[in-house]
């Protein structure tokens, strides 16, 4: 009889330890490295996982390894493979020992090369999530019903809330409301059917997120997660975000009012105007 509730106590501390390891782990191959390439590294990974919401970690349940590899690219400061995780590249592992990293301005988007490493852990562990199908249950549950509803009616038959999501492959990049976002919009007659080009050029941070949807929804979680004034810069896709992981990152506070071009002919006027939304009565569109 001791035995046995030995056993059962033994067993019972092995599922809790499981259920406490159920997130998102990255393991550094420190293998060869020395002590403060090993320091260095680790604490990027810290800061990466500090950075993510805590949605994506319980959901993403898998250990994702992380090492350096030499002769990537210059301009490649990182990528992932389906079996070697995430490998970063080697030629910057010691300007992020020395600090040096933290300051050299790379002319890209986020700045400095640290920054960059740490948006770039970003990105590939957002494709990781992306790929894995890790829907809110609400939203699988409403996928099942179109699937269902697409074998026994047909895409001509399904309803408007359904186009799009009956061959749903990705958790965020092939969410029609997100294409909607994005500027991938449906083509008329089509049934769902979505442009293959995006012109929303004129305001976009890095071009890398118009080469396809699953780029997109990578380069734009980089910034709601890292930039601080992103959901005054893009507030539909941040509220999007937010919602899907029920999460809010660290934010700027937006101004009240927007900016706009007087486009008249009177050179009086100043030609740049602000707007304060709460006076606006009503918008009326001239389609021409």
């Amino acid at each position: 009889m001791t035995h046995l509730l030995a056993w059962c106590f033994g067993a019972l501390l092995a599922c809790a330890a499981g259920v406490a390891q159920a997130q998102l782990r990255l393991a550094l191959d420190d293998s060869a490295l020395d002590a403060e390439q090993r320091q260095a590294s680790q604490s990027l990974l810290d800061e990466a996982m500090a950075a993510l919401p805590p949605r994506f970690i319980e959901q993403l349940d898998r250990e994702v390894r992380v090492s350096w590899r030499a002769g990537l690219p210059s301009e490649v400061y990182g990528q992932v493979g389906r079996f070697s995780g995430i490998e970063l590249n080697a030629e910057l592992l010691a300007k992020l020992v020395d600090g040096s990293a933290a300051r050299n301005q790379t002319g890209r988007p986020h700045g400095t090369q640290r920054q960059e490493l740490l948006a770039t852990l970003l990105h590939e562990l957002t494709h990781l999530y992306d790929r894995a199908r890790l829907w809110p249950a609400a939203e699988r549950r409403h996928i099942n019903r179109c699937r269902q509803q697409a074998r026994s009616l047909g895409l001509v038959g399904l309803p408007e809330d359904c186009r799009g999501q009956s061959e749903r492959r990705f958790t965020l990049s092939d969410d029609p409301r997100l294409l909607d976002l994005a500027g991938w919009q449906q083509r008329v007659g089509q049934r769902g059917a979505r442009d293959l080009d995006n012109g929303q050029v004129a305001r976009s941070p890095d071009s890398y997120e118009l080469t396809n949807a699953l780029e997109f929804v990578a380069v734009n979680l980089e910034y709601f997660l890292l930039d601080p004034s992103y959901a005054c810069r893009r507030p539909s896709l941040a509220r999007y975000f937010r919602e899907h992981f029920d999460w809010t990152p660290i934010s700027e506070p937006c101004a009240s009012d927007y900016p706009y071009l007087n486009a008249g002919r009177d050179f009086a006027v100043q030609p740049l105007g602000r707007l304060d939304p709460e006076r606006v009565y009503e918008v009326d569109y001239l389609l021409a």
